[in-house]
């Protein structure tokens, strides 16, 4: 079937396609809910027994283990966060955009859960799109598990008449392992700020046996387990083991809602790696445009036309993927000003310095507001704007993250002018 055919048809058949994925699973666990009767823990055979909502709900009824109580300890508390609002030519800030003037941090902690399970799913990707916590009574704790957009009843795992086989690490381990943690943006912004969640409990990687990630098979994962101090001989990753049991499993909640980082979080970050680049940055440009030209999706059709453009205006385009992650950083933490497609490669403003002038954009098919969010944190200069194409209505998301952006050169030095850089 012709590609832009298909993509024209997406928007349309979507909504269908989720709603038979999910009678499709519901029928499985209908199904299944017999088996979770049966007893036999899931390590076996079925899907665990049931779960528990909070980890609160779950201490309150597990018994302890050898006179040894397990525990949670809270770090960070919830709190507010309220966002800067963005610079934009549009007459009326998008909608997503909208969506994140306010939000609420969750609580950070750390808890202990003795004699314990952890599972993941792995799509056809190959990325984890499902992370569960299983307590020694064979539930789920769903506060220290995470599934995207899924009720706890409606997990994965509930639906898995029979889980891989465990793999059995006797000591005790921390799992800094997350959903989609394969991606640059989920493994900087979700999985690193976990270390500060532990550093809070007095906790370090050299006093745990094993330390569990969901992959080191990418460059910049090694590199900054690396920067980061974690071992690498204690390493264990769920792309070789995706069920695994250990003595006593620390588990670091989430450092916040994907997407709404807490400023807590960035502070590490900064804290953690802006160390480590080098005093001299003078051969790294200032103003930068980022080309998506190796990345898979969401290209910018007329880039040449744009880079032509960002040159006249004194910005030097860029492939981030040609740089160590040091020298990354190093370029975001010197730059007066960057442009770019809506990418992972913008999880680097974590390091810009207070005011720099950001210009992010996108299809109008998919706007994403986690670097608007991110630059608020840091109080960067942030701007937007949309490429060509019809919107789809207010409120109505269709997620076609892959789409490819044209942008209007007229609008974008419009832009580039607004912010004071033309």
């Amino acid at each position: 079937m012709n590609e832009n055919f298909k993509a024209f048809l997406r928007p349309y058949i979507r909504p269908y396609q989720r709603s038979l994925k999910e009678l499709r699973k519901d029928t499985v666990r209908l199904l299944l809910y017999p088996v979770r009767k049966l007893p036999v823990s899931s390590e076996v055979f079925g899907p665990p027994k049931g779960f528990y909502t909070t980890v609160k709900e779950w201490l309150a009824k597990e018994p302890g283990t050898n006179g040894s109580k397990p525990y949670v300890e809270e770090i960070f508390p919830e709190h507010k966060l309220y966002r800067n609002k963005p610079k934009t030519l549009e007459t009326k800030v998008h909608w997503k955009i909208r969506k994140e003037y306010k939000h609420q941090a969750p609580a950070a902690f750390v808890a202990s859960v003795k004699n314990a399970r952890l599972w993941v799913n792995h799509n056809f990707a190959g990325h984890v799109d499902s992370m569960a916590v299983i307590s020694p009574e064979d539930k789920l704790i769903g506060e220290i598990s995470y599934e995207f957009a899924e009720d706890l009843g409606k997990s994965i795992i509930m639906s898995k008449l029979r889980l891989s086989p465990a793999h059995y690490f006797p000591g005790k381990a921390v799992s800094l392992t997350t959903v989609k943690g394969e991606q640059f943006f989920h493994w900087i912004l979700d999985i690193l700020p976990k270390l500060a969640i532990m550093r809070g409990a007095g906790m370090n990687c050299n006093m745990l046996d094993y330390v569990i990630v969901n992959s080191t098979k990418s460059r910049f994962m090694r590199e900054t387990l690396a920067l980061a101090g974690v071992p690498m001989e204690k390493v264990i990753t769920t792309d070789d083991h995706p069920h695994i049991k250990v003595d006593e499993l620390l588990v670091p909640s989430k450092p916040g809602w994907t997407g709404n980082p807490p400023a807590w979080s960035i502070e590490f970050l900064r804290d953690l790696f802006l160390p480590t680049i080098p005093e001299d940055t003078s051969h790294l440009p200032k103003r930068i445009y980022i080309s998506r030209a190796k990345a898979p999706v969401r290209k910018v059709k007329n880039e040449s036309a744009v880079i032509d453009y960002v040159q006249k205006a004194g910005f030097t385009s860029v492939l981030l993927e040609d740089f160590s992650i040091t020298d990354q950083i190093a370029m975001f933490a010197g730059a007066e000003a960057i442009i770019a497609p809506h990418g992972a490669g913008l999880t680097h403003l974590s390091f810009c310095k207070p005011g720099t002038k950001i210009i992010e954009f996108f299809s109008p098919l998919y706007v994403n507001a986690c670097f608007y969010s991110l630059a608020s944190v840091v109080n960067l200069d942030y701007y937007y704007l949309l490429g060509e194409g019809k919107s789809p209505k207010e409120g109505v998301d269709l997620e076609i993250n892959i789409a490819d952006i044209e942008l209007d050169i007229a609008k974008l030095k419009a832009t580039v002018e607004f912010a004071g850089l033309g």
